[in-house]
């Protein structure tokens, strides 16, 4: 979802808790406190836990080449997990506020888009559509999304099936 479609889903209870680390990971100073002294590798362990599909063939593919614990390596690192708070926070600051004005200006994307999303994940929790108010004139806006039970990381997950929708949006645009 674009950011500040994003923070707007943020607004009940249930999606708090779903998405609880886009109100987390903004306090940079606190949340990369918390996250180092639990330990980064834990906790995205954790995180991959909750986001992940539920396909069993997905979760092996995800498994492969030891990704999760290349993920939850690069969490011990405080300088990544500063980072990414900082991305977060990014994301509720100034562009909020760059998004913000980009939309009342009538600034759009001008090129051809592609979403891809996990049918289970993301696309059962929201309306994809919503990037359409994203691409200008010029653009068009695909959408496509990948199930059997797919969960937030999708190229790990279903690498074959990610890697043929982009290609064909590749070769019917450029």
């Amino acid at each position: 979802m674009p950011g500040p479609v994003q923070w707007q889903k943020a607004s009940t209870p249930s999606s708090i808790i779903s998405f609880y680390h886009w109100a987390f990971l903004p306090n940079v100073d606190l949340a990369t406190a918390m996250i180092s002294a639990f330990g980064g590798d834990k906790y995205t362990l954790s995180n991959l836990a909750r986001w992940k599909g539920q396909n069993e063939t997905g979760i092996t593919k995800l498994q492969e080449n030891d990704a999760e614990n290349v993920y939850a390596q690069a969490f011990k690192y405080e300088h990544v997990i500063r980072a990414t708070c900082d991305d977060y926070r990014a994301s509720a600051e100034e562009e909020l506020g760059e998004h913000e004005d980009d939309q009342k200006a009538g600034r759009k994307v001008d090129c051809d888009v592609l979403v891809l999303y996990s049918d289970a994940f993301l696309g059962s929790r929201g309306k994809i559509e919503v990037w359409q108010d994203w691409v200008g004139e010029k653009g068009t806006l695909e959408t496509r999304g990948i199930g059997g039970g797919t969960g937030h990381f999708l190229a790990e997950e279903a690498p074959e099936e990610t890697a043929e929708k982009m290609l064909a949006f590749y070769r019917a645009h450029v």
